[in-house]
C-alpha cells in the first residue's frame, strides 16, 4: 500500500462534554503531550518532510477539542505551516459559556483568521443535550450559532442520523435554518470509537425513505447502498493509498523524538503493514461477516471497517490501526 501522507495528532485538550458517539472514545481527560513540545515535533517533521519526502502530505492538529488557552499560538502556527485547517476549527465539546462570553470567544477566533466553524447536532433539544452527555449543550451550540452569525462567521452544521433520531430531522432542521449556517451536513456514523455502540441504530433504507425530501437534500452525496446489495453486487473498492498518523503520548515521546523522519516512516508503515498482513482481505471478511440479509445502510468504507472491526474482536491480540486514539492509518 503507497504512504502518501503523514498526520500528527496532538490529544492536549480534554473535550467537556461526553458524547454516546465520540470517534476518539474520550473520556473528559487529555492523553496527550504538553502542547509545545507537540508543535515542536510538528514543525520539525513538516521541515524534513519538504526537504527529504516532499512526496508525501502533512497535516498537524489538537485535540480532543479547541478550548485550550493555546488556541491562538495553534491558529497562528496552522497558518504559518499552510495546514489544510489554517482557517477552520472543530467548535464541539467547549466549557459552556454565557452569551458575552460566547460572543467574545467567537469575534476573538475570527479575528485570528478562522473562517468556518464546524458544530455537531444529535438532534432537538433534550436528545442532544442526553447524547452529549451534558445539559445546556444544545442551547450554546445555538449561542455559537448566533454570535457567528453577527460576526460573519460561516457554520457548518454536521447532523449524526441514527434510527433513534430520524424523526427529528424536521424539527431541527427548522430551529437550524433562521440561523443561515453555511452548510448542513447529515451523515450516517461509522463505528470507530464509541460509535460501534451505535451499529445496532444504524438506519435502514426504509427508514431513509420515511425521511422528508428536506432531510434527504442535506444528505450526503457519497453512494450508500444496504449490506445485501453490496454482497450482492460484489465488485469492492479496495483501498490503495494510505495517510499515516503519529500520536504522541507521555509514554512514547522521549523515543519520538530521537527518531529521524525515515525511522518514523519506516515505524508506522511496519505496524501498518504488519495490521493488514493480519488481518483478512476485504472479500474475506465479506464471505466471513457480511450479512447478506442486512437493509441497514452504509458506504464501503463504512462497512469494511465494520467487518475489520468484527474480525478484530475475534482476535483482540492485534493492533487497531483503525483507532485514532493512538498512532493509526487511514486507507482509502
Amino acid at each position: 500500500m503507497k504512504t502518501v501522507g503523514i498526520g500528527l495528532e496532538n490529544l492536549c485538550v480534554p473535550c467537556r462534554a461526553h458524547c454516546s458517539y465520540c470517534l476518539l472514545s474520550s473520556c473528559r481527560k487529555a492523553s496527550g503531550i504538553d502542547y509545545t513540545r507537540g508543535k515542536e515535533l510538528a514543525l520539525r517533521l513538516q521541515k524534513e518532510i519538504k526537504a527529504l519526502r516532499p512526496d508525501l502530505s502533512f497535516t498537524y492538529y489538537i485535540g480532543y477539542c479547541m478550548d485550550t488557552p493555546d488556541l491562538w499560538d495553534y491558529i497562528r502556527s496552522c497558518q504559518e505551516m499552510r495546514m489544510p485547517s489554517k482557517d477552520f476549527l472543530q467548535f464541539n465539546g467547549l466549557r459552556i459559556r454565557n452569551e458575552q462570553e460566547t460572543e467574545a470567544l467567537v469575534g476573538q477566533v475570527k479575528a485570528a483568521g478562522i473562517q468556518t466553524i464546524d458544530l455537531t447536532f444529535y438532534g432537538t433539544k433534550h436528545f442532544h443535550d442526553a447524547f452529549a452527555g451534558r445539559p445546556g449543550d444544545y442551547d450554546f451550540l445555538f449561542r455559537i450559532l448566533m454570535a457567528a452569525r453577527a460576526a460573519g462567521l460561516f457554520v457548518q452544521i454536521s447532523i449524526a442520523l441514527y434510527q433513534t433520531n430520524r424523526e427529528q430531522m424536521d424539527d431541527l432542521l427548522s430551529q437550524l435554518s433562521p440561523y443561515s449556517p453555511k452548510e448542513i451536513r447529515i451523515f450516517l456514523p461509522h463505528t470507530k470509537g464509541r460509535g460501534w455502540n451505535y451499529r445496532d441504530d444504524r438506519i435502514t433504507q426504509v427508514d431513509f425513505n420515511r425521511l422528508s425530501s428536506r432531510a434527504k437534500a442535506h444528505f450526503s452525496r457519497l453512494p450508500h447502498f444496504t449490506e445485501q446489495e453490496w454482497l450482492e453486487n460484489g465488485e469492492w473498492e479496495i483501498p490503495q493509498k494510505r495517510i499515516l498518523t503519529l500520536c504522541p503520548t507521555p509514554q512514547n515521546i522521549d523515543a519520538l523524538e530521537k527518531m529521524s523522519l525515515a525511522q518514523i516512516i519506516s515505524f508506522l508503515e511496519g505496524m501498518d503493514d504488519h495490521f493488514l498482513a493480519q488481518n483478512l482481505p476485504l472479500p474475506e471478511l465479506a464471505g466471513r461477516y457480511g450479512n447478506p440479509e442486512n437493509q441497514q445502510l452504509f458506504r464501503m468504507r463504512d462497512l469494511h471497517l465494520l467487518w475489520q472491526q468484527m474480525y478484530l474482536r475475534d482476535h483482540p491480540d492485534i493492533y487497531d490501526m483503525h483507532d485514532e486514539s493512538h498512532h493509526f492509518s487511514i486507507h482509502f
